[in-house]
């Protein structure tokens, strides 16, 4: 989200509704290596300390899944939370 600084620089109000996910535990290429956690935390806190009164901030983290297998999940949870209706459960196959 690095279109966001500038975006707050002239527009005091973000009117969107936002749901982010991350996995359980993230492991980089490098062994050992935790990534996008701290990320996905200053994003989190940097939306909130601009305090825009129009935006909606959902966040999850769905544990059991991996960076590949994280997509459909995530957006059903998201369509869940965004649009408030129920995704019928199914099975994913990869």
């Amino acid at each position: 989200m690095e279109s966001e600084p500038p975006r707050a620089e002239y527009q005091a109000d973000l009117p969107k509704i936002m749901f982010m996910i991350k996995i359980g535990k993230e492991i980089c290429f490098d062994e050992g290596e935790v990534c996008g956690v701290q990320d996905f935390r200053d994003l989190t806190q940097r939306l909130k300390s601009r305090n825009y009164e129009s935006l909606t901030l959902h966040k999850r983290v769905i544990k059991g899944e991996n960076h590949d297998t994280v997509v459909n999940p995530g957006y059903d949870k998201g369509i869940e939370q965004v649009f408030k209706a129920k995704v019928l459960p199914r099975k994913y196959s990869f």
